[in-house]
């Protein structure tokens, strides 16, 4: 909307601007020296600098999602530092008020470049400290660039300006592509590439807004009416910091609230869902669709996928944080949204221990994220894995990213361990397929061999004890359904038996007692629930497991 009135506003401008040939604003961009090549430079700098406003700071949990490197916590939290964003933001803006020309200083431009430079390159608080450098010095470039654009024709600068930022902005996208998208190659893993050229065309910019003319508009514009615009944008920066400090008391989830769904019975329930960056079938946000599902079905343990929405494509929203606090569970991302992947999420009401974000190989395709974790599960340390390998399009990527999750899975062996994970083959499909590299090499069972109608996600346990498995169909939530399981964890002392299945026999009907554990009936039924929205696919009802001897 902001864009089609500054449209409207640049139309009607150039209409008078033909109509009136004497104006002031033409007589300016006719007497500019190299009017072309200025003005070239004036609206790709400032397509960057809306872009890169865009991609890093509008949302505050941006750049901490950067240098995210898991478990134990080495750096800032979204909630409790996101403040800080906003700070350094403030302290840009303000400063810009008392000093117009401050952004075109060489001094503001080589903060941001440093700045730039620490954010990509290293993690935790150091890499925090660089995006707040980036924060404090993008917002003081606007009114020293803008005047610069403001020396030429508005509609054909408009024009090219959101033109040059659309560019940027789709091959920032490329950076990530799935290998079946057409020349996707080209720009993959390139964001450093990316962010050196737009850095470089930032610094064009503030060359040419250096201009004597530009520089001597910027504080007689600004004198107008200095006083009651620095004591209202002051006001408003006051106002907007007092709102953001008060996010943590509001938005914060005590450690102590975080408990099971069921932390009488040791039943945990796990899955894994392909997301879709939380967009639906509509391109409508379906983050609280899936909130209330995951309540619905006392989801303990969650492994989503395509979940990395720190891009502007995404709307830079952080469903991951949303998650976790309306659910009240730990979350890991994993690995940061700079290591080009399209992001997995751990969810968990279990304390995590550690983790270990890795980078699957990947020669041909996109990069394959996984996040290893262990977690404190009823007193039991349990090895959790969750990851999204390549399409079918590059097999040897599939084969050798599989390999790998097998040996993470493998090394863990004999502990508990339970894997959540995307994979692209038919159940028992022969090797070199991923099925029998997983479930054979890493030394884990899965849920269901006798499931025969799956494709893309699998779900794998080795020393708990499986005692139900649902599909919930997905509804117009995402591409996928939801996949479930339940697992009992033996208490401390009993023996865990990591290389059988304890409970092979499945029920041919759900059991008619109901345990607190069970899943849901709400699910069942569709002509007693005729509005449901989700359901149990492809069976009616769960599938539940007990002992040969049962």
């Amino acid at each position: 909307m902001p864009a089609l009135v500054l449209a409207v506003v640049c139309i009607f401008d150039e209409w008078r601007s033909m109509r009136v040939p004497s104006m002031p604003l033409e007589r300016s961009y006719g007497t500019i020296p190299h009017a072309w090549l200025r003005w070239v430079v004036a609206c790709a700098a400032l397509g960057v600098w809306l872009i890169e406003m865009h991609s890093l700071l509008s949302d505050a949990g941006t750049i901490i999602a950067f240098g995210w490197t898991g478990y134990p916590v080495a750096g800032p939290m979204a909630v409790q530092h996101g403040v800080w964003v906003i700070v350094a933001m403030s302290l840009g803006i303000v400063a810009s008020l008392l000093r117009p020309q401050i952004g075109a200083h060489p001094a503001v431009y080589l903060l941001h470049v440093l700045g730039t430079w620490i954010l990509v390159r290293l993690d935790n608080w150091a890499s925090f400290g660089g995006g707040l450098l980036v924060a404090a010095a993008l917002p003081t470039m606007a009114l020293p660039l803008a005047q610069a654009a403001m020396r030429h024709r508005p509609l054909a600068t408009m024009t090219l300006t959101w033109l040059l930022a659309t560019v940027f902005l789709f091959l920032g996208v490329l950076t990530v592509a799935y290998a079946f998208l057409p020349g996707a190659k080209v720009m993959r893993e390139h964001t450093p590439a990316l962010l050196a050229v737009q850095t470089v065309v930032l610094g064009a910019g503030l060359w040419n807004a250096r201009g004597k003319d530009v520089l001597a508009r910027l504080v007689p514009a600004a004198a107008v009416h200095a006083r009651h615009m620095r004591q209202a944008v002051c006001a408003l920066v006051a106002v907007l910091l007092a709102l953001a400090a008060m996010v943590p008391r509001l938005r914060d989830v005590p450690l102590d609230t975080i408990v099971p769904s069921v932390p009488d019975e040791r039943v945990l329930t796990a899955g894994i869902w392909t997301v879709h960056f939380g967009l639906d079938q509509n391109m409508q946000d379906s983050t609280r669709r899936m909130s209330r599902l995951f309540k619905e079905l006392d989801m303990d343990v969650v492994g989503l996928l395509e979940t990395d929405l720190h891009r502007p494509v995404f709307g830079n929203r952080d469903m991951t944080q949303w998650l976790a606090e309306d659910l009240g569970m730990h979350a890991d991302l994993g690995p940061s949204p700079k290591k080009h992947t399209w992001g997995a999420v751990l969810l968990s009401k279990f304390p995590i221990i550690n983790s270990t974000h890795h980078l699957l190989p990947s020669p041909h395709g996109e990069l394959a994220p996984a996040i290893h974790a262990v977690l404190d599960v009823f007193g039991v340390p349990t090895h959790v894995v969750v990851s999204h390998n390549g399409q079918e399009e590059d097999a040897l990527d599939r084969e050798l990213q599989t390999t790998e999750l097998a040996r993470i899975l493998r090394e863990a062996y004999p502990h508990p361990a339970i894997f959540l994970g995307y994979m692209v083959t038919l159940p028992h499909a022969a090797r070199p397929a991923p099925y029998r590299i997983l479930f054979e090499d890493g030394l884990v069972f899965d849920v269901d061999p006798s499931d025969h109608d799956r494709w893309c996600q699998y779900l794998g346990f080795r020393g708990l004890e499986r005692v139900a498995y649902a599909r919930v169909s997905r509804s117009t939530v995402t591409d996928t359904e939801l996949q479930t399981f339940k697992l009992y964890v033996p208490p401390v002392g009993e023996p865990l038996h990591p290389d059988r299945d304890v409970r092979p026999a499945q029920l041919p009907i759900p059991p008619l007692d109901r345990a607190p554990w069970h899943y849901p009936e709400s699910l069942m039924k569709p002509e007693i629930h005729p509005k449901r929205t989700h359901r149990y696919y492809p069976n009616f009802a769960p599938q539940y497991f007990v002992a040969d001897e049962a």
